[in-house]
């Protein structure tokens, strides 16, 4: 049995949601503010309903307040004063079923699930009254308030003192397991025994006796006549205050019986041991219970862990806890985390709506997605679809996984354009870094499988942000060889030159291109925009101008004649043998032919240019670099 849905509404931050949960593991993801706390305290509401001393309550707090912007600039603010938190659990066993009749509901499929409604009001002078209904909603049913008892939560917060909680000398979580394990082994008498005769031996200390006499001989100079003596004995026997003083304990070495308490140990380990101990309760009451329910509920794991411990921490999460009954919720900002993460275990909040990252690629091959231009009959199959979501799983490494975290995405296709592309948002006033934009790099032309993440047709299937993809046209690839370096290119009167911007010119564009805007599925949050060559063409070709000083004026004039003095002074030459006026388009093609030759590698000119341009933007008054428009488009895409 485990929760499959929870439905909630006004309920702090959240006016109405809707999730779907994983019977084993469901990892929430999301930037701060997305409301990952409050869908856990949500969970955590109903398993603690059940609870004697119960660690969460509503409050006023609570209450969603609904803030409306009104035309005239004002706002109007409408404080909520009913939450309602909805549960379905499925999978239950005869032995649940037969628990949980009260719960229970038969579906239009015939499969059975149960279900709990709370509902908690706020009426006069803020009193908060709360009630829940069982089974179907028109039945009214409330089951019997002791079925709640078998719901167990495990919580540990984001800001949490695992060291306490283990060390705690009231209720502990080990102290319970070792009781557990005593009352099934029938030893109690034998463990008090144990107690007792260690008891008798400390009382009979002389440090112990002496310590006696003492007090007793004060208390008969105080009052003789009305104060008896006093003995001492240890406070008490009982099983459960026995087991309570166990502690953890980690010894220097495996032959030392000397080590320190894990108050001396680091905040990271003390987790570890914590969430060790949860996980050996949750199993042994497994052993003697098969109707009770667990929820594991952890926040932010990755705190106080190097990344290679986050991980060894979820495979063992992932493996440790086989039982149908029991669940784990993890929220967690650590893209090491999510990077590891299978898709369906993963479920992003943003804007109100909980996404599945696995419902990307579920039965999409029935959305009818055209995957050749050429062939608008010819649609994505499910081997697509399967081939699609491993590639993602191969690519969501570290520093991919972080664009689910983000506002938008910005696919790129290699490390050249990611060193750019910020600079570039910058230039413009647009910084991508200030409006939480993730950069992709694809390393190289791979956009198919992302973008599966925002192509659907169905808001569920998609990821909730804009995405925009920068590429290159490849027109005449040729035009990267030897025979078209700069000095071939101003022999014979420039006729290579020539040649070289006709034939690119004329060149056919990639059938990537029009296959990915294909693809795109005609949705309005994804951008293609693609530049006639490479970056470094198309850089140059936005800084030339028809006016020959403006273009000898501009900052990638400057870098140019810095890093390759000669190639400049042959740019020069051929600006300098056309006639006295303003360049015309095909003229500027050739400018920028020319300047393009005299970068060197797409890399190491990535570099440097990115470097010169962060400290021209600094120093300079005046910006005197022009992005390529492709480039633009994108930026302006994803910050209006």
């Amino acid at each position: 049995m485990h929760l499959s849905k929870i439905y909630i509404k006004n309920f702090r931050g959240i006016k109405e949601l809707l999730v779907e949960f994983d019977k084993k593991l469901n990892v929430i993801i999301g930037a701060n503010g997305q409301l990952k706390t409050s869908l856990m305290d949500a969970i955590r509401l109903f398993y603690s309903w059940g609870e004697p001393n119960r660690d969460i309550e509503i409050t006023k707090e609570d209450f969603y307040v609904d803030i409306t912007q009104n035309d005239d600039g004002t706002k109007t603010i409408t404080p909520s004063t009913r939450i309602d938190i909805c549960y379905q659990f499925e999978g239950l066993s005869a032995q649940q079923e037969g628990a949980f009749y009260q719960y229970l509901e038969r579906k239009e499929d015939g499969t059975i699930v149960a279900r709990v409604h709370l509902c908690f009001e706020m009426k006069e002078k803020g009193r908060i009254y709360s009630s829940y209904i069982t089974g179907k909603e028109d039945n009214g049913l409330r089951a019997d308030w002791n079925t709640f008892h078998y719901f167990h939560p495990y919580y540990l917060g984001a800001l949490r003192d695992s060291t306490r909680d283990l060390m705690s000398t009231r209720n502990n979580l080990l102290g319970r397991v070792i009781k557990r394990k005593i009352d099934r082994a029938g030893s109690e008498s034998d463990v008090k025994s144990i107690v007792d005769n260690a008891n008798r031996l400390l009382l009979q200390r002389q440090e112990v006796k002496e310590t006696q006499i003492g007090i007793n001989a004060n208390l008969s100079q105080i009052n003789s006549s009305y104060l008896k003596d006093v003995e001492l004995h240890i406070e008490q026997n009982r099983i459960e205050y026995i087991v309570n003083i166990i502690k953890p304990f980690l010894p220097y070495s495996t032959t030392d019986n000397s080590g320190f308490v894990l108050s001396q140990n680091s905040l990271g380990y003390n987790n570890l041991i914590y969430i060790a101990s949860v996980l050996s309760d949750i199993k042994d009451c497994h052993t003697d219970d098969n109707v009770s329910i667990y929820a594991l509920l952890i926040e932010e794991p990755e705190a106080h862990l190097h990344p290679q411990l986050q991980v060894n921490l979820y495979n063992f999460l992932n493996n440790a806890d086989r039982s149908e009954n029991s669940q784990t919720f993890i929220t967690t900002h650590s893209p090491t985390l999510t990077s590891k993460i299978p898709l369906d275990n993963l479920i992003l909040l943003k804007d109100n709506g909980a996404f599945h990252i696995g419902n990307c690629f579920k039965e999409r091959h029935t959305e009818k997605i055209v995957r050749k231009a050429t062939n608008p009959k010819k649609f994505l199959v499910e081997k697509d679809v399967i081939d699609y979501r491993k590639m993602i799983a191969r690519y969501f490494d570290v520093t991919r996984s972080q664009l689910l975290f983000s506002s938008g995405c910005l696919f790129i296709e290699g490390i050249s354009e990611c060193q750019l592309v910020e600079t570039f948002s910058k230039l413009i006033g647009k910084s991508l870094i200030d409006h939480q934009i993730e950069i992709v790099d694809t390393d190289g032309t791979a956009f198919y499988q992302f973008l599966m993440l925002f192509n659907s047709s169905d808001t569920k299937k998609r990821l909730p942000m804009r995405a925009a993809f920068i590429t290159d046209e490849d027109q005449f690839t040729d035009s990267k060889d030897k025979e078209y370096n700069l000095d071939n290119l101003i022999e014979n009167g420039y006729a290579k030159l020539n040649v070289l911007r006709e034939r690119i010119n004329s060149g056919q564009v990639s059938g990537r291109i029009n296959n990915m805007k294909a693809m795109a599925n005609n949705q309005a949050t994804i951008s293609i925009c693609s530049g006639q060559k490479t970056l470094e063409y198309q850089i140059c070709r936005a800084n030339v101008s028809a006016n020959k000083e403006e273009t000898k004026g501009t900052w990638l004039y400057e870098l140019i004649q810095k890093i390759n003095s000669e190639g400049i002074v042959k740019v020069n030459s051929y600006m300098s043998g056309l006639e006295d006026r303003d360049m015309n388009e095909v003229e500027q093609q050739n400018v920028a032919l020319l300047m393009w030759k005299c970068i060197p590698g797409k890399a190491g000119f990535a570099q440097i240019l990115n470097s010169f341009l962060l400290d021209k933007i600094d120093e300079a008054e005046e910006i005197k670099f022009s992005l390529p428009q492709y480039i633009q488009n994108a930026i302006t895409f994803l910050v209006p």
